[in-house]
């Protein structure tokens, strides 16, 4: 038998099926509403239980026939208007039974939609033809018919002499009879003829045929059947009118003959009053009566379902009941119903439902087989309401109650018992099994598929495993997380209350167990269950088969859950209870909440659940329909291949929170991704690293972050207690440098996820901090962090400048500069600008220093002379590379008691004349106000683009901020300045002005510092008004501030805050949006330790011939960099990416490039040899029958070549060869070198690429002379000739069958 269900499949305990039972059956004769009115009692019971009328039990036929002797009966005589039953109105049709199909089709078939379809009338021939020979229906009409043919025959002999001769029924007639007798004769025989209703009846049937349609609404009237009742209903028509015929010419006399007539007219309507007095009642008594006594009007099983929360052993005893007569039924008139499963298994005792007469209830009792101390129904662990029924069904209605602790009465909750015999049958006309299977014995033996004992479970999950989302089972020990069925012979399973048993062998023979108790699945292990949950086959008892496993054999032939029949089973795990016909009434422990198992006792008692544990069961096996993988993975053989990263048996696990974004996740649902869409919250972990793909090689970005693209987000970095630190702050890209020189130390920290990383301390009492970037935007990846250069300046030894180079490995002092005042350092590293004194009096001169392989070298010297004096050069800020600067000067003069006072400021900026080598003045801006003090340093910045100055005093009595916009060349305009509200504002104790204003790369985005406070303001180029960003962006007591180049991060330092100075990092989500119609390319490369000397690249708009991107190689400093570039560019154009290395080494994992279209990947890979050439974008494909041909050449003298191939299966003047392509067609090398071919001079690429048909033959040849290196991609087959080609070889392509000897000739007589 098999039995199976999917375990995600909620449905019911089995769909209960719609019942024939009383109420029904009444409603198809149109009497329920009198039976309710004088059963309303029993009716309203069972009706609010929902449980089958003990009637459930008879077959359809003894049903339809007690329908008939009871109908007149159950009329109400004071209205019979409201009950009149005739047979125009018949019961609805109703699908035949395999039992009796006959029998049903002669009370329930119907002729049309309004009346019943009686063959021959009413009459028992009817019944007699459509009925099955099983049915009481047929018997009956036979038993009449035989009554009839022998009351006829017996009067037949009673008036012929069969003692005379041969002519003695003649001779025993009146010789002579009067005129009136005669005619009275007459018209009494043509009577008898005409009232003949069999005879003629028969005749007719005969003379009709059969109607074949019949079998459709009466299979059991077949035509065998219907010919027997027409000669049998002829037979008896024409020996009755025989009969008559002789009696009425034996008399003499009128009256006689009227007597003899009516007497035998009885006869022929012996089968119409036989059918009439069934349809009156008159015989059914006699039948219930006996049907009683036999209990035929009882279910014959009923289905239990139990709560265990107050008695823990119930569960145990939930399954199926059978009916028992015996004994107990002689006493109290009704039956009991015993366990089943204790009855077929071998147990010391069972579970009973039976009637105690003493309190008036239906009870339930476990009884020992040994005990002589059973005191039958009123020895009870759980008992209905009072109630005198009869049937148990009915006793559901009311509550059932039990006994706690304290032996108080409680509800018993769930509890449900309702009638499960195989006779049931629903309205649709499906059976019990719901077309899935046969019935036999109140089971479903199921069809391949479906599972349960009404077949109302697809197959059951035949491996489980622990859902991975939850926690696994812990206590004293481990406990296994998958669990297998035991499959036998045929499909089905080793069950334990019609469920599977499910084990993991834990040791050798020792088996972690889930089990069903009959309200609760279990785990235990095999250990906690009698005999060590072992049957060999040679203990199994005599008809027990041996299911293959001593486990197998334990639970099919001996396990019965209750504690008390054996002292030694335990579990440590419950599942909550499955209440039957449910939702959670399941075929496996999918979808169960789990607890701790109460800790076992030796009184015999089943444990109770004690605390909720994590965990939960999924089927591991999955099925498109049932159990499908989740999150788009594919189910491939009961196996899921998850996608999107998922994982887990059914890709369950969804990958968020684990550094890596999933545009798929990045919904609220799960909580965006886990914030791994965003750089700001995303958490890197063993397995990635934010913002990147392949090992943290391939920089992805955050183009799916789905953060507010105007909300600042921040994170702290802290200092050690007493470090003061936050006192002045640098920042650039992901990295920022942390002065605490009250700890005498710089830290630099680069940016990991929302957090900071420390990358190395820097020991001196440093004071003013600044970083650059180099000319590269590059990030960081498992072997690589970003070169920067820091510049320290230290307030011991005084006024000392430190330059410092940091590698992915540590910080490197380079540099030290004596008796700096102020400084700066330009973002890409090449330009150091500061301000020195010749005295100890204020600077007056301005030294510029290039960078040159590493160090600064000397550039300028500036000073600034008014009215034939030095002015004081204060503050200083340099753009990105060092070609405009922008210094505060300032002339001084004595004062009070020969104090030196200012007189005159300005602001100048100079720009870098390359030829002249000197720096030239661009523009100054006058600026007056609070010049009182000899030392006072304006808040400086020029913007790295060059294109804006901002300059101001951040002090709270008099804060303002003057903004000039360089327009064109040498024209400089004042903009807006931004509204700085000083409303509460506190000055800070610090002295240095020239770290309180930061600007974005274009000027577009201020941060200034008034007082403690930092605002952060944004340029609306459509209004022309500085917009406030944030009112106050941070709460900190600022000191210093700093903002990245792009704007989207900045950096407050609060020496004073906190135990040791804190510096919170604020950070927008890193993602750029374009426009509408481009999309944004972004660029991701890697390269290795050597191969970066050796590697560039190249980004083309091939639609344009822009050239977008181009670089390499690089410096040694970048070793295992991830260079990365992004730009907006058209949606609808083509991209070439071409990336060359010159000495054919390719590039090789974990170096390697990716290319993205709006956070799609649209290239990735490595190469081998000299180049990589890759389309993406809008681009069009070779035409159809070509393919790509494209070649790339290194050489270092001039080159010629020629692409041949051949154009016709004919020669053509004595040559299978056109040229296709040659030198002149743009494929030229024009350098000039040594012989070394590899010199690192040789950096000049050729390249050439079409298309071509790959099935002709073609052959690419150079000039005999120079010496090159070729590749060739041919229809996607990269080959290299070697590594030079010389002598002038050719390299030979394509389809070789359609080459010629003669080209051979050609190509080695000619030159190209």
């Amino acid at each position: 038998m098999t039995r199976s269900r999917n375990n995600n499949d909620d449905a019911g305990f089995g769909r209960v099926k719609e019942e024939v039972d009383v109420d029904s059956l009444l409603s198809n004769v149109e009497l329920a509403s009198n039976l309710q009115t004088k059963n309303s009692a029993k009716t309203n019971t069972a009706a609010h239980s929902g449980a089958p009328s003990l009637l459930d039990s008879l077959s359809p036929a003894d049903i339809q026939t007690l329908a008939l002797l009871l109908k007149p009966a159950l009329i109400d005589h004071d209205n019979p208007n409201e009950n009149r039953v005739t047979t125009d109105s018949p019961p609805e049709k109703s699908e035949t039974s395999t039992r009796d199909d006959s029998s049903e089709a002669a009370i329930t078939k119907e002729k049309d939609d309004t009346e019943w379809y009686a063959p021959f009338g009413e009459s028992t021939y009817s019944l007699f033809c459509v009925c099955s020979i099983n049915s009481l229906a047929f018997w009956y009409a036979a038993f009449v018919y035989v009554l009839q043919i022998t009351t006829i025959v017996l009067t037949m002999i009673d008036v012929i002499d069969w003692n005379g001769d041969v002519n003695e029924l003649w001779m025993s007639m009146p010789p002579m009879v009067d005129s009136t007798v005669t005619i009275a004769q007459g018209v009494t025989l043509f009577q008898a003829i005409a009232f003949q209703s069999d005879l003629i009846e028969a005749i007719l049937k005969l003379h009709g045929g059969f109607h074949a349609e019949v079998l459709e609404k009466h299979p059991g009237a077949t035509y065998p059947t219907w010919l027997v009742c027409c000669f049998a209903q002829l037979f008896a028509g024409l020996l009755l009118l025989v009969t008559i015929f002789v009696l009425i010419m034996q008399v003499d006399t009128v009256l006689d003959i009227m007597l003899n007539f009516a007497a035998l007219e009885f006869m022929a309507n012996i089968d119409d009053v036989a059918f009439s007095l069934a349809k009156a009642g008159f015989i059914g008594w006699a039948t219930i009566v006996a049907f009683r006594t036999t209990g035929k009007f009882m279910c014959k099983t009923t289905i239990v379902n139990m709560g265990d929360d107050f008695v823990a052993a119930l569960g145990a005893f939930n399954g199926m009941y059978d009916l028992d007569l015996s004994g107990n039924v002689q006493i109290s008139g009704r039956g009991q119903y015993v366990e089943r499963r204790s009855v077929e298994i071998d147990t010391p005792g069972r579970g009973i439902f039976g009637y105690c007469s003493e309190i008036s209830a239906w009870t339930f009792r476990v009884e020992s087989y040994s005990s002589n101390e059973n005191e039958g129904p009123c020895d009870w662990v759980a008992r209905s309401s009072q109630t005198d029924t009869y049937d148990i069904t009915e006793a559901v209605g009311s509550p059932w109650f039990v006994r706690d602790d304290s032996l108080h009465e409680v509800v018993l909750e769930p509890f449900s018992l309702f009638c499960f015999d195989c006779t049931r049958k629903g309205m649709d006309g499906s059976d019990e099994c719901g077309g899935k299977g046969t019935c036999s014995n109140a089971v479903c033996d199921c069809e391949d598929g479906w599972y349960g004992l009404r077949c109302e479970f697809v197959s059951p999950c035949p491996w489980i495993t622990i859902d991975a989302r939850t926690e696994k089972f812990a206590s004293t020990r481990d406990w296994a997380s998958d669990y297998q069925s035991i499959e036998l012979t045929g499909g089905a399973y080793v069950e334990a209350y019609h469920r599977p048993i499910y084990i993991h062998e834990y040791e050798s023979g020792d088996y972690d167990v889930v089990m069903f108790t009959g309200g609760r699945w279990v785990l235990s292990s095999s250990k906690f269950l009698p005999n060590g949950g072992r049957i060999q086959a040679s203990d199994l008892l005599e008809g027990q088969i041996d299911v293959g496993s001593d486990i197998g054999n334990f639970f099919q032939h001996s396990y019965h859950a209750y504690k008390g029949f054996s002292g030694n089973l335990s579990v440590a795990f419950l599942s909550g209870f499955m209440k039957l016909g449910t939702e959670g009434d399941l075929s496996s422990p999918v979808g169960f909440h789990w607890y701790h198992a109460e800790e076992a006792t030796a009184d015999y008692k089943n444990q109770g659940t004690g605390k909720l544990v994590d965990t939960e069961f999924l089927c591991h096996t999955c099925d498109d329909d049932s159990n499908p993988c989740l999150y788009n993975g594919i189910c491939i053989e009961g196996r899921c291949q998850c996608s999107y990263d998922s994982f887990g048996s059914l890709c369950e696990i969804p990958p968020v929170g684990n550094g890596h974004c999933d545009p798929f996740f990045n919904v609220p649902e799960f909580q965006m991704d886990g914030g791994d869409c965003c750089d700001f919250t995303c958490k890197s972990t063993s397995e990635y690293v934010c913002g990147t793909d392949d090992h943290g090689y391939v920089s992805m970005g955050y183009f799916y972050c789905d953060l507010p693209d105007d909300e600042w987000q921040s994170y702290y970095v802290n200092g050690d207690p007493g470090s003061f630190s936050g006192y002045d702050i640098d920042l650039v890209g992901t990295s920022v440098a942390i002065a605490e020189p009250a700890q005498g130390r710089v830290r630099v920290y680069d940016k990991f996820g929302s957090s900071s990383i420390l990358r190395d301390t820097i020991f001196g009492l440093g004071v003013r901090v600044k970083i650059s970037s180099g000319p590269f935007n590059v990030v960081s990846n498992p072997s690589f962090k970003a070169p920067i250069e820091i510049a320290i300046q230290l307030f011991e030894p005084y006024h000392t400048l430190q330059i410092f180079k940091c590698l992915s490995n540590g910080c490197t002092q380079t540099q030290e500069l004596p008796n700096v005042f102020d400084f700066d350092l330009s973002k890409d590293g090449t330009v150091l600008a500061v301000s020195v004194s010749k005295t100890d009096d204020l600077p007056t001169h301005l030294q510029v220093y290039e960078s040159i392989e590493g160090i600064f070298q000397f550039r300028a010297n500036i000073t600034i002379a008014r009215d034939n004096i030095n002015a004081s050069l204060l503050s200083i800020s340099l753009d990105h590379d060092g070609s405009r600067l922008a210094v505060q000067s300032q002339l001084s003069q004595p004062g009070t008691q020969n104090a030196l006072t200012a007189t005159k400021g300005y602001v100048d900026v100079m720009v870098w004349n390359g030829v002249s080598r000197v720096y030239e003045i661009e523009a100054e801006f006058p600026f007056a106000s609070r010049l009182s003090a000899m030392e006072y340093q304006l808040s400086l910045r020029l913007s790295e683009d060059g294109s804006v100055l901002a300059f101001g005093i951040p002090e709270c009595l008099e804060p303002q901020l003057q903004v000039r916009v360089r327009k064109e060349e040498e024209n400089w305009v004042a903009r807006s300045s931004p509204a700085i509200d000083s409303t509460g504002c506190v000055d800070s104790a610090n002295f240095n002005s020239n770290n309180a204003l930061a600007l974005s790369s274009n000027g577009s985005r201020v941060a200034f510092r008034v007082g403690t406070n930092v605002s952060v303001f944004d340029w609306d180029s459509e209004t022309e008004v500085w917009a406030d960003d944030v009112e106050t962006i941070s709460h900190l007591t600022a000191y210093s501030v700093s903002m990245s180049a792009d704007g989207t991060g900045f950096a407050v330092g609060a020496p004073q805050d906190g135990s040791g100075g804190v510096t919170e990092i604020f950070y927008l989500p890193e993602r750029k949006e374009c426009p509408g119609g481009t999309s944004l390319l972004r660029i991701s490369l890697t390269v290795d330790s050597v191969m970066l000397l050796y590697i560039s690249w190249k980004l083309l708009n091939k639609s344009t011939g822009e050239v977008m991107f181009e670089q390499g190689p690089y410096g040694v400093e970048y070793q295992w960099a991830t260079f990365v570039e992004e730009a907006c560019v058209p949606t609808d154009s083509c991209y070439t990416f071409s990336i060359y290395n010159k000495i054919g080494q390719g590039l090789v994992s974990p170096a390697q490039y990716a290319l993205f279209l709006d956070g799609e990947k649209a290239l990735h890979g490595t190469f081998d040899g000299l180049f990589e050439r890759k389309e993406l974008g809008r681009c069009d494909s070779c035409p159809p029958g070509t393919e790509r041909f494209r070649v790339m050449m290194l050489s270092c003298a001039p080159v010629s070549w020629k692409l041949r191939g051949t154009t016709n299966q004919v020669a053509t003047n004595g040559t299978y060869f056109d040229t296709l392509a040659q030198s002149g067609d743009g494929f030229v090398v024009d350098v000039s070198c040594s012989a070394e071919w590899f010199n690192d001079t040789c950096t000049d690429w050729s390249y050439y690429e079409t298309c071509l048909d790959p099935q002709q033959c073609y052959a690419f040849k150079t000039d005999s002379n120079p010496e090159a290196f070729l590749e060739v991609d041919a229809f996607g087959d990269k080959r290299v000739k070697g590594d030079l080609i010389c002598f002038g070889d050719a390299l030979i392509f394509g389809n070789l069958h359609a080459c010629d000897e003669r080209i051979w000739k050609v190509l080695h007589s000619e030159k190209a």
